[in-house]
């Protein structure tokens, strides 16, 4: 596994994440 796989993954994970939280809230 390459770490810019792994750092796209994590990004994609954050960015789901991330509007999770601001659906909740909105």
């Amino acid at each position: 596994m390459s770490a810019i796989n792994l750092s796209q993954r994590i990004t994609f994970l954050f960015i789901r994440v991330k509007s999770d939280v601001i659906g909740c809230e909105e």
